[in-house]
């Protein structure tokens, strides 16, 4: 009778954990997915304008900080957007095909320049929080032709 006892609060406890472990990767995997889905809508903007997205709160877009105790970071990438929190790393597509990872504040650029500037810089980086990503859309001359461009890249400006 001790034994069956034993098992069946030892499969009770176990399904509680995965119900938790479960429930944490999905809160995580949704931080990935809204962050994809931000960036798509904002990169479809026909004017200039500014937006943070910030771990904790203060920005446009707010992550949280932390998931069950444990820090958040979001890498940008070409194509994805990588969430990570403790021993959870989810990714999730975007479909935002020129993302540009630097901040420039100039008007006119030659599309040499702007490629060559974009190999160096592939990705966000690990962002966590105090930090913030910063999406851009900024009208530039490229080669002569005005045209907006959408940027994304970390900062620790308030």
């Amino acid at each position: 009778m001790a034994v069956a006892v034993l098992v069946i609060t030892g499969s009770v406890l176990g399904y509680f954990a995965y119900q938790r472990s479960a429930s944490y990767e999905h809160e995580v995997s949704e931080v990935a997915r809204s962050t994809a889905r931000y960036v798509e809508a904002f990169s479809t903007l026909s004017g200039a304008v500014r937006v943070a997205i910030t771990l904790g709160p203060g920005g446009n877009l707010e992550l949280p900080s932390s998931i069950n105790g444990k820090p958040v970071s979001v890498n940008i990438t070409g194509s994805m957007v990588i969430v990570s929190c403790g021993k959870y790393v989810v990714s999730e597509a975007h479909t935002v095909p020129y993302l540009h990872f630097w901040s420039t504040e100039n008007r006119s650029m030659n599309t040499t320049a702007i490629s060559q500037t974009d190999i160096e810089h592939r990705w966000t980086g690990d962002v966590a929080s105090p930090e913030k990503i910063v999406l851009e859309r900024r009208a530039i001359f490229a080669s002569g032709t005005e045209q907006l461009f959408t940027f994304c890249y970390p900062s620790t400006e308030v």
